[in-house]
């Protein structure tokens, strides 16, 4: 095992502990970051240049910041502190410091991604939630309208990497139709 991979596996080890400690995943990132390595492997293969461990390290510490911290700041924002404490000892700074930019961008809300890596973790981010279980279980929260735009905002943001929004876009348009007629039905789930 070479020092890159052994760091990725300290990241996955260091989230579920977060997840552990906070009591329960209600934003169910276990399976969600499942989804997101599955969608690292295809584009590592379409984008050979990008940075391997750069796009694994974001890809298990971009939402640690749902767990931590004051919920009222940008989970994105916390993120990229977590992240960077995290690996300070860990890896080199250089690695640190764009692992950290992926993080801060993985939203394209207030910084947009620039690097290869970064597009990569905010396309992958946004296309994991169109192939599991994300809008569903916002739909049963009764957030109909959130769910509508997330679903738009992901689909926009899988166009940083255009090949990729044009396969998943019959998967976007199955999620808005079967959002819509969930939404009829008055479903919602009681906590």
């Amino acid at each position: 095992m070479d020092l890159n991979t052994s760091v990725i596996k300290k990241a996955k080890a260091y989230q579920k502990q977060i997840i552990k400690n906070y009591g329960h995943d209600p934003y169910n990132l276990l399976s969600h970051f499942d989804e997101m390595e599955l969608w690292a492997d295809k584009l590592l293969k379409m984008f050979p240049e990008a940075k391997r461990d750069v796009v694994l390290l974001s890809v298990w510490l971009h939402d640690s910041g749902h767990y931590l911290g004051n919920p009222e700041e940008d989970h994105a924002v916390k993120s990229e502190s977590i992240a960077n404490d995290f690996l300070k000892e860990l890896i080199d700074k250089n690695t640190r410091k764009r692992v950290c930019a992926a993080i801060r961008c993985h939203r394209c809300k207030d910084v947009q991604p620039v690097s290869i890596e970064e597009k990569i973790v905010a396309c992958i981010d946004s296309v994991s939630h169109m192939t599991g279980p994300m809008y569903l279980d916002i739909a049963k929260e009764g957030r109909i309208e959130y769910c509508m735009g997330k679903i738009d905002r992901d689909y926009r943001d899988a166009g940083l990497i255009p090949e990729i929004q044009k396969q998943i876009e019959p998967i976007y348009h199955s999620w808005k139709t079967l959002i819509s007629e969930y939404s009829k039905l008055n479903l919602v789930t009681k906590k």
